[in-house]
């Protein structure tokens, strides 16, 4: 009759030998990160067709925590925030231009999978919080991270996302810089 343990037992080394060997059960980290880029959006339909002038430069910081690593995968959470473009149309009988940022706050999860040459890729699904509406997205990045000492490293990585709004969908793109810690 077999037990759990005997299906356990040895169960551990070929998870480990799967998941990445004896660095399998990696320490938790933080990671801090800022970033400047692009988004795509169809201006007419966001702004309704009342913009006259618009930018659509990029940037944002943000903080992630993964507490939990198997393997090459880390589970974490992220909160940043994102100023993702502006626009300013003409306010009818008054005679001036009115401007609008476009900003949002953004929560998620985050996995990412880490290979060990340094490269990693990640995929996160969150909510971005506008001023006044909350919609969905998700991004995806791809990175390099450079080793700076025991502890620290500093990942470098492009990412892109969707913003699905209900007007029309939000395309952030952006190269990010970041410094992370190993607890």
């Amino acid at each position: 009759m077999f037990k759990k343990r005997n299906l356990i037992i040895p169960a551990v080394p070929l998870l480990l030998l799967l998941t990445g060997g004896r660095d399998a059960f990696g320490q938790p980290s933080i990671e801090v990160s800022a970033g400047i880029g692009f988004t795509g959006v169809n201006m007419d339909k966001w702004s309704f067709g009342t913009a006259d002038d618009w930018g659509q430069f990029l940037g944002g910081a943000h903080l992630t925590f993964f507490p939990l690593r198997l393997g090459g995968f880390s589970l974490g959470a992220e909160a940043g925030f994102q100023h993702l473009f502006w626009y300013e149309y003409y306010v009818t009988g008054y005679g001036y231009y009115n401007d609008v940022n476009t900003d949002a706050f953004r929560l998620a999860a985050v996995i990412r999978y880490e290979w060990r040459i340094h490269l990693f890729a990640e995929i996160g699904p969150g909510a971005y919080f506008f001023s006044e509406f909350t919609d969905f997205g998700v991004t995806a990045a791809v990175g390099y991270r450079i080793d700076w000492g025991k502890k620290i490293t500093l990942p470098v990585k492009f990412r892109t996302g969707i913003v699905f709004d209900e007007d029309t969908k939000l395309y952030p793109v952006d190269l990010s810089f970041g410094v992370a810690y190993t607890f």
